[in-house]
């Protein structure tokens, strides 16, 4: 499903949508392990226009990656905020973190250090935050977590 999910080039469906709200969707259709406790921080309100499908994808991926990381349970956070022409989003776990020699390399299509993994996850996040004209960045510390970081634009406009 990755693969085909990487594969596809599907143009942008542009549409309204309230960011809290997608947030709560993608949080209850994760099944969260009891040992992972989550905290979430969100506006009350946080209208983008977007590809509502491909932020939801961007979300579930990270969340899912933070998941993986925590198989001994911890802490996931997710924050979103306003910032000036963007919406500021993290995803922070208290995992085992990634070494400092594949930071570099998370976003890479196939790149894993899991033993079941695809390594397409987070080369799908990055794609669709480079479509919809966002920036990623990650910073990690091993055996102490992970912070996602992500900016993506409050409005885009169709790409021709």
């Amino acid at each position: 499903e990755d693969l085909l999910t990487y594969a596809r080039q599907d143009e942008l469906r542009l549409e309204e949508f309230d960011l809290p709200v997608l947030i709560n969707e993608v949080m209850s259709s994760i099944s969260l392990p009891e040992d992972i406790r989550v905290t979430v921080n969100l506006p009350k309100t946080r209208f983008m226009i977007s590809d509502r499908d491909k932020v939801r994808q961007i979300i579930l991926n990270l969340i899912q990656n933070s998941l993986d990381a925590m198989d001994k349970g911890g802490s996931l956070t997710i924050t979103a905020e306003d910032k000036k022409n963007s919406t500021g989003l993290s995803v922070s776990d208290t995992g085992i973190g990634i070494d400092s020699d594949s930071t570099d390399k998370v976003f890479k299509p196939f790149y894993t250090t899991k033993a079941k993994g695809t390594g397409l996850g987070l080369a799908i996040v990055w794609r669709y935050i480079s479509a919809l004209g966002g920036k990623i960045s990650v910073e990690s510390e091993k055996d102490k977590g992970t912070t996602f970081r992500i900016l993506i634009p409050k409005k885009i406009k169709k790409v021709a």
